[in-house]
């Protein structure tokens, strides 16, 4: 790829600013300590114009580092390629470095064997009482699985 600066129009075109706006003054993120990257970004970028609310087990990864692959173009190390850092991101207020990625809101351990998409799902169904205000009671879930109330957490 050829060095074209910033008045090439591959650069300009992929950065356009879209007029798009939901009007949300909140966002709910289910995360876990393997939401990276691209998520993060949204979260540190969406953080200075909304309230994010983020709910999961643990603090996501804490990349907000890019890379990319250059592999040798000589055929004498074909097994050989390095993956520099390329770019940091920065929200609007140029905030970055959060190494040790987000802290949940709401500490919620994932119930993997719950089928995805239903309020069996323990993250999910904090996320739709937080949206509704509506608390989701099932006398046998709360049975099977304990929660400490006060914690946020399964006992």
């Amino acid at each position: 790829m050829k060095n074209e600066g910033d008045a090439s129009g591959n650069f300009i075109s992929r950065f356009v600013k879209q007029d798009v706006n939901l009007n949300l003054s909140k966002v709910y993120i289910l995360v876990t300590k393997n939401t990276a990257s691209a998520s993060e970004l949204i979260i540190n970028c969406l953080a200075p114009y909304m309230e994010v609310v983020l709910i999961g087990p643990e603090n996501t990864t804490g990349k907000y580092v890019g890379s990319i692959t250059i592999r040798a173009e000589d055929t004498k190390w074909p097994n050989w390629a390095m993956q520099p850092i390329v770019l940091k991101t920065a929200n609007v207020n140029w905030e970055t470095d959060y190494s040790v990625g987000f802290a949940p809101d709401y500490v919620i351990a994932d119930d993997l064997n719950a089928p995805l998409g239903t309020l069996s799902e323990d993250m999910l169904q904090r996320a739709i009482e937080l949206i509704t205000g509506a608390t989701i009671f099932d006398p046998a879930r709360v049975a099977k699985y304990p929660v400490d109330f006060a914690n946020g957490i399964k006992a």
